[in-house]
C-alpha cells in the first residue's frame, strides 16, 4: 500500500471512529422499566419507581413501601403514602435527586378569649435510614405575632424566627407573604442534620399579642418544608372559632417535606462483598456524602457511562443505542456500530 493510500485510509478511519467518541452522554436518569416486574408504575399520577414500590412486595424493603389509596369516587385521583414515614401522603420521588417529597402537617397556636391559648405541637422522628432531613428545608412562621421554633427533642438546641405585622403596615389584603423581609411571615434556614433527625416543630403566639391586634388573625403556625418564598398565605382565614375549636378547613394544613434517602448504613466498600447488594449489572456504587451532614452513611446506585436503564431492577442497566440517532454522527455510506460503554 502506498503512503497516500495508507494515509487517505488512516484519516477515514480515525474521523469514523472519532464520531463515536464525540457522541454526546446523555444525563444520567432510568428508563425503560421503573417498577418492579408486575409491579404498578404509578398510584394517581405519582410515579413510584423502584427501590419504592406499591405494595411490600414491590419494594426493596419496608422502609421504601408505598400505599396507594384508593379514589374516594369523587373523582378524586389515588394518593400515595408511605408507609415508612407515618402514611405521609408522596408527592414526588425525584430519582434525579434522589429525595422523595411528602407532605407534612403545620402546628398551631391560636389566642381566643381571656387570652385563653390553643395548639398543636408536632415531632418529627427521622433517626434510621433510609431517610433523612434535607437541607433544602426551611422553617416557616406565619401570623402577627408568632414565634416559630424547631429543636431537637433530646439536647434542645434549634433554630426559630419570629413572623409580625409591624404597626402602620397596609394589612386590608389579609395576606402574608414570605418575599423579601416579609409581612406575616419568617423564614429561616433549616439546616437538616443527625441533629435535627429528631424534633420538634412549636409555634407560640402569646408573644407581644393583644386579641384582635392589625384586626388579622388570632393564629400563628410554623412548619418544616420546602422553601416557598413567592406565595402568600391567608391570614384572615386563619382564625380561631368563637368556640375555641380551630376550624382546620379554613387552612392548607400540608406543606412538602423534602427528605433524602439512601439504600441502606454500608459504603460502598461493605456494601458490594454483602448478599443484600442492591446495585444490578452495569451500575456502580456511589457513597453517599450527604448535604445535610446527616452521618448516616449509605450507598445509591446508578448506571455506568454509555448504559441507561433503573439500576436496582434486575438484568440491570443496558447500553445506550447511540446508533438510533446516529445519522449526523456518521458520514454517508458509512455503519453505524454500537461500542459498549
Amino acid at each position: 500500500m502506498s503512503s497516500v493510500s495508507f494515509l487517505s485510509f488512516f484519516f477515514i478511519f480515525f474521523f469514523f471512529f472519532s464520531s463515536f467518541l464525540l457522541l454526546p452522554e446523555p444525563a444520567s436518569s432510568w428508563t425503560g422499566p421503573t417498577a418492579k416486574p408486575g409491579c404498578p408504575t404509578y398510584c394517581g399520577d405519582v410515579l413510584i419507581p423502584y427501590p419504592f414500590g406499591i405494595g411490600p412486595d414491590c419494594s426493596l424493603n419496608g422502609n421504601f413501601t408505598v400505599t396507594c389509596n384508593g379514589s374516594d369516587g369523587g373523582g378524586q385521583q389515588p394518593k400515595p403514602t408511605l408507609d415508612y414515614h407515618n402514611g405521609s401522603e408522596v408527592v414526588e420521588v425525584n430519582e434525579t435527586d434522589l429525595r422523595v417529597r411528602v407532605r407534612n402537617s403545620w402546628t398551631y397556636s391560636c389566642l381566643g378569649g381571656n387570652q385563653t391559648q390553643v395548639g398543636q405541637d408536632l415531632s418529627y422522628d427521622v433517626v434510621t435510614p433510609p431517610f433523612s432531613v434535607s437541607s433544602d428545608n426551611w422553617l416557616t412562621g406565619i401570623g402577627c405575632a408568632a414565634l416559630a421554633a424547631a429543636s431537637n427533642k433530646l439536647t434542645g438546641t434549634g433554630t426559630g424566627c419570629l413572623a409580625s405585622c409591624p404597626p402602620g403596615t397596609d394589612m386590608m389584603m389579609g395576606n402574608a407573604t414570605c418575599m423579601g423581609n416579609g409581612v406575616g411571615c419568617c423564614q429561616t434556614p433549616f439546616n437538616g442534620n443527625s441533629q435535627f433527625n429528631y424534633f420538634t416543630v412549636s409555634t407560640d403566639y402569646t408573644y407581644s399579642f393583644q386579641q384582635g391586634n392589625y384586626g388579622v388573625s388570632n393564629c400563628g403556625y410554623a412548619f418544616i418544608g420546602e422553601r416557598q418564598p413567592n406565595v402568600t398565605f391567608p391570614l384572615q382565614s386563619l382564625q380561631l372559632e368563637a368556640s375555641l375549636q380551630y376550624n382546620a378547613t379554613v387552612r392548607p394544613v400540608t406543606t412538602p417535606i423534602i427528605l433524602n434517602w439512601r439504600v441502606g448504613l454500608d459504603n460502598c466498600s461493605d456494601a458490594i462483598s454483602s448478599r443484600n447488594y442492591s446495585c444490578q449489572a452495569n451500575a456502580q456504587c456511589v457513597d453517599v456524602v450527604a448535604e445535610d451532614n446527616a452521618g448516616l452513611g449509605g450507598y445509591l446506585c446508578q448506571c455506568e457511562v454509555g448504559y441507561t436503564g433503573n439500576p436496582y431492577i434486575s438484568p440491570g442497566c443496558t447500553a445506550i443505542d447511540y446508533c438510533a440517532s446516529a445519522q449526523d454522527y456518521c458520514i454517508s455510506d458509512s455503519q453505524c456500530v454500537n461500542i459498549p460503554g
